[in-house]
């Protein structure tokens, strides 16, 4: 059952089209990440679906039914995160909470937990103008979740984090799989990979590519070639540059890295290739495709 649904949502700004005809699913109960370069249309994809845009086309559903613009009611099911969450800056953390639960009439029980779970617990009793932007951002996640929705849109909800704290986060969003719905765009996609079953790439308002990870990342075919040789060649670089089988490549000093278009090609031309320009092997390893890979490929048009 999809639990998020658009179907042809478009969105125009004066002569750009933001979204362009975008149909995605979002599977209950997965987590899904939402991938794109900056001004590939993922806020404002998020922003119609949250009911802060009204679409120029097509339309979404939300649990099965159709959503018509100004009708917020079906916002009872989604906690949401925007890119740059506003708070109250002469409110304590916990009172912002507090009063999150009284605009949306639920309870207050699950505050205590959810201070602890974003590891604001100790700073709950702090005025939020003096939190970081790391304490802000876990505070809006908190806020996300205050109503126990089914559904979570999180905007890049770890973007504003360090690592310790990224971890923290993501690995909450992992222990509430399966009980709700995680909905998030990102630009770290190691992330994803990490924590995601399910994944779209959007390029220029468009879906590129739509399903589970390792669907999208078994369209890969073959993985980057790490190639260690022994001295570096001009020759060789310029061999690669101009070689067929070579989707792209890059190098420091004698360490290349090779995406091979053709991977039984590759494993073909790269021993002549080497004979020729006289260098030997010290390290050759052909990694699976990672989610990185196909990104860059399908945003590239390649």
């Amino acid at each position: 059952m999809s639990v998020i649904r658009t179907n042809k949502l478009t969105k125009h700004f004066k002569n750009v089209t933001a979204v362009n005809g975008l149909e995605i699913n979002v599977p209950k109960g997965s987590i899904y990440g939402f991938l794109g370069p900056n001004g590939a249309g993922k806020t404002t994809t998020i922003k119609m679906l949250t009911g802060f845009l009204k679409p120029d086309g097509g339309n979404f559903e939300i649990v099965g039914r159709k959503v018509d613009f100004g009708n917020t009611s079906y916002m009872k099911n989604i906690g949401f995160l925007p890119d740059v969450p506003s708070f109250y800056k002469y409110m304590t953390g916990i009172d912002f909470l507090n009063l999150c639960a009284h605009f949306q009439k639920c309870s207050t029980d699950a505050i205590a937990g959810l201070l602890y779970d974003t590891g604001l617990e100790k700073v709950k009793d702090r005025k939020i103008g003096a939190y970081s932007r790391g304490m802000k951002q876990r505070l809006g996640i908190a806020q996300a979740l205050v109503s126990d929705p089914a559904i979570l849109i999180l905007d890049e909800p770890v973007s504003a984090l360090d690592p310790m704290g990224r971890k923290s986060i993501l690995d909450m969003l992992v222990a509430l799989k399966g009980a709700k719905t995680i909905f998030f765009s990102t630009h770290i996609l190691s992330d994803v990979e990490r924590i995601c079953d399910h994944a779209a790439i959007i390029h220029e308002g468009k879906l590129l590519l739509e399903g589970t990870i390792s669907d999208i990342t078994g369209l890969g075919g073959s993985g980057r070639i790490i190639l260690s040789v022994d001295s570096e060649k001009d020759f060789l670089s310029s061999h690669l540059a101009d070689a067929p089988w070579v989707s792209e490549f890059n190098y420091d000093g004698n360490e290349y890295s090779i995406m091979p278009a053709d991977g039984a090609d590759a494993g073909k031309e790269i021993p002549i290739l080497l004979t020729h320009t006289g260098v030997s092997i010290i390290k050759y390893e052909q990694a699976e495709p990672t989610l990185e890979d196909i990104f860059v490929k399908a945003v590239n048009g390649k």
